[in-house]
């Protein structure tokens, strides 16, 4: 991979993780309701959301290859 393309990768991890954190470790008033529409804890989908997640980032990113922008 190209040092640009792995720099803006490495840009997506801290983001996405950054962002996904709070996202999969709501409020009590927010998992409540999570709970009452029948969806999984928030925070144990934390894995399998950042998983896929980056990795369709990879892939568009490989897809795309010397679009990259320049860091």
């Amino acid at each position: 991979m190209p040092e640009p393309a792995a720099a803006q990768f490495t840009e997506a991890v801290v983001v996405t993780t950054s962002g996904l954190w709070p996202y999969t470790h709501p409020s009590d008033v927010s998992a409540q309701v999570t709970a009452e529409w029948g969806h999984r804890p928030p925070a144990e989908t934390f894995a399998d959301q950042l998983t896929e997640l980056l990795a369709n980032h990879l892939v568009g990113i490989l897809a795309r290859g010397r679009q990259t922008r320049q860091p």
